[in-house]
């Protein structure tokens, strides 16, 4: 299982200046509730993939976009050493006279923010990420391209079911669109170099492991446990399964409700594994599934 948080602040439209990032500081403070509740059910322990934000937005606002890198250097360093990953996560967010909007239309600014965000992880750690997000489930044939060119070995942007949509939300201002994902595959693939959708030989070297779906969009961990059981119960049935993959917002942690909701629905995971099929859980980085996919695309070769 691939379990992601995305490290950002704690409002999507942030104020300058503003250094509200109180849902990873208080996530960290309730990590080890999470890793002593989980860790029981799973072999292995409990590793996170955490996603850091590094991009104009947080430029803007704090002075520099690898600004988390820096500010929580001694948190991250202690969760790489307890076995989490340490990754890139980039949003859109541009800056105009009438203050943000999500900018998916401009494919230049895009790129820009992807280069941005890689440059940051890079100035901070010596080397690409292993796995990247997009925010707001947004990725193009480009951005995957880039993302390969620089040594990228997972993408886990993709929201497999989920249809187009003008932006995340009715109320910000947003450009473009947020892709049509309800072709996607659901299950661990290597893109064909026409259309990063669509699984073929030759494919990129780059490996997308989309989000687990339930029913008709994304599987959150916070849903209302019975429904959230009841789907993924419905998923794990499916002959397409190859991993379970589930992300959320480090402000998470900042609602209690939603904190409790999140805890039990992953702790049910493994009994509903158990009793769809005899299979056995344990949390794994992105890049691992990354390498497995790369050791079975090798095998077929052969």
């Amino acid at each position: 299982m691939v379990l992601c948080v995305d490290v950002e602040p704690d409002t999507r439209e942030i104020e300058l200046g503003e250094q509200a990032w109180l849902g990873f500081e208080r996530l960290l403070e309730r990590l080890p509730e999470l890793r002593r509740r989980l860790g029981v059910l799973v072999r292995g322990g409990v590793r996170i993939r955490w996603f850091v934000r590094a991009d104009p937005q947080v430029e803007i606002v704090h002075g520099s976009a690898g600004w988390a890198f820096e500010r929580f250097a001694t948190e991250l360093e202690a969760l790489r050493r307890a076995g989490d990953e340490i990754a890139l996560h980039v949003h859109a967010w541009r800056r105009d006279k009438d203050g943000w909007l999500v900018d998916h239309g401009d494919a230049q600014w895009v790129t820009r923010c992807v280069l941005t965000g890689l440059e940051a992880y890079r100035s901070a750690f010596g080397s690409a990420p292993a796995s990247y997000r997009g925010g707001d489930r947004f990725i193009t044939g480009e951005v995957v391209a880039m993302l390969e060119s620089a040594g990228v070995s997972a993408d886990v942007t993709l929201e497999p079911r989920m249809p187009p949509a003008a932006g995340l939300t009715s109320y910000e201002r947003t450009t473009g669109a947020l892709p049509d994902y309800t072709r996607a595959p659901t299950r661990v693939y290597r893109a064909s170099r026409e259309d990063f959708l669509r699984p073929s030989e030759p494919a990129r070297h780059l490996t997308m492991i989309p989000l687990t779906p339930g029913g008709p969009e994304t599987l959150y961990p916070w849903m209302h446990p019975p429904q959230f059981a009841e789907r993924l119960f419905d998923r794990v049935r499916e002959p397409d399964l190859t991993h379970l993959a589930f992300a959320l917002r480090s402000d998470l942690a900042l609602n209690d409700r939603e904190w409790e909701q999140m805890l039990a629905n992953l702790e049910i995971v493994p009994h509903v594994l158990a009793s769809a099929a005899d299979r056995r859980m344990c949390f794994v980085r992105a890049e691992e599934l990354a390498r497995a996919q790369s050791r079975r695309i090798g095998s077929r070769r052969r």
